[in-house]
Order: C-alpha cells, then sequence, then structure tokens
C-alpha cells in the first residue's frame, strides 16, 4: 500500500496554519490486518 498511496507528505505553512485546500484534508489510512505500534515523525523546514 506504501506504493500506492505513498508514505509521506509535504504541506506548505503559512503563519502557523496548514495551507489545504478547500477539499483537502490529512489522514491516516492504517492498512495492516493486525495492531501494532506507529511512530509519525513531523519535520518543520524553514524560518
Amino acid at each position: 500500500q506504501a506504493t500506492l498511496l505513498g508514505p509521506s507528505l509535504s504541506v506548505p505553512i503559512r503563519d502557523g496554519r496548514l495551507i489545504l485546500g478547500t477539499w483537502q484534508q490529512i489522514f491516516h489510512l492504517e492498512c495492516d490486518v493486525r495492531p501494532r505500534r506507529r511512530t509519525i515523525a513531523v519535520t518543520i523546514l524553514g524560518e
């Protein structure tokens, strides 16, 4: 699924807010068949 959906995402930020289009949103889709712990890493670049 990572090949189809992509393992990462880049989103611009302006004035401390995510810049998303009217119909855009960010969500995590779990495609595994068994529960497991996940880590989501967030890196912010810029000034």
